[in-house]
């Protein structure tokens, strides 16, 4: 098993947003915490992908709960 670190970059691209939303996420602590590597911030993919699945699960139970909301499309 290899470790990947992400930049912002790979981390919005990833996630399907752009780095500056990433960076207004990053600045209120919704995202996970980076490690830092020298002058730049980097996350491990699996705390990424971790992080997109509960932020996916998230939101499927908010719409889940609203019953105006159309279903996401599978």
């Amino acid at each position: 098993m290899s470790i990947h670190n992400l930049s912002r970059k790979e981390f919005a691209r990833r996630a399907g947003m752009s780095v500056s939303k990433l960076n207004k996420m990053y600045l209120r602590g919704e995202i996970p915490p980076a490690r830092r590597i020298g002058r730049a911030d980097f996350w491990l993919d699996k705390v990424v992908d971790a992080w997109i699945i509960r932020a996916f699960n998230k939101l499927l139970a908010r719409r889940a709960a609203c019953p105006n909301n159309p279903p996401i499309p599978a």
